[in-house]
């Protein structure tokens, strides 16, 4: 695998979710990095939105030489990134040059960003499944048991009877409108309760 099959990729599955940016300005300077000679920087935000960009660096690795040198590019652009953005900066290492055990040590360690690294014998498909970028589960396709959002439902509406299933749906799709912060938070609390005359 290498960053442009992970680029059509990432495209194709975000082509209704987010607007992508190549971000030119953040390249590798070959001088510096050597051994980077596989790279891409990119830039996503939700469709609509006017904040909140996330930003990914994909490097192929080979070799330790070419993880240090991924290392210290992300610690690179993250020093020339603007607060709050830094907390959404993804290094996702595709290539041959991890092991299991050196793939999942890296993906623990958050110090400079999150990392996701590529995992001898998985697609492209289960590397982007490990990440912000999963696929959304279709309607009537999700599991209930392991649907942290449904399990919370459950355990509000035991508690607030109100919180009947068409609210919940209600309350449902607008978590999967994409909004987030103060626009979330005005949709839900424009949903009605069933039995409520009030907004």
């Amino acid at each position: 695998m290498n960053t442009q099959e992970l680029l059509t990729a990432i495209k194709s599955r975000t082509a209704t979710r987010f607007e992508i940016y190549i971000e030119e300005s953040w390249n590798v300077n070959i001088q510096t990095y050597p051994f980077l000679n596989d790279t891409l920087a990119l830039r996503l935000r939700r469709c609509g939105s006017k904040s909140g960009w996330r930003t990914i660096l994909a490097a192929s690795i080979e070799s330790s030489s070419s993880l240090k040198q991924a290392l210290m590019w992300a610690s690179e652009v993250r020093d020339r990134m603007v607060e709050p953005e830094t907390a959404d900066l993804y290094l996702i290492l595709v290539g041959t040059g991890l092991s299991k055990g050196e793939a999942t040590r890296l993906e623990a360690d958050e110090l400079f960003c999150k990392k996701y690294a590529y995992r001898h014998g998985e697609t492209v498909t289960d590397l982007l499944d490990r990440c912000f970028l999963a696929e959304m589960p279709e309607e009537g396709r999700i599991d209930v048991t392991n649907d942290p959002l449904t399990a919370a439902f459950r355990a509000a509406a035991e508690k607030y009877p109100e919180l009947t299933p068409s609210v919940q749906q209600d309350w449902r799709n607008a978590f999967l409108e994409g909004l987030a912060g103060t626009d979330l938070v005005e949709k839900l609390m424009n949903i009605p309760f069933e039995g409520s005359t009030e907004k």
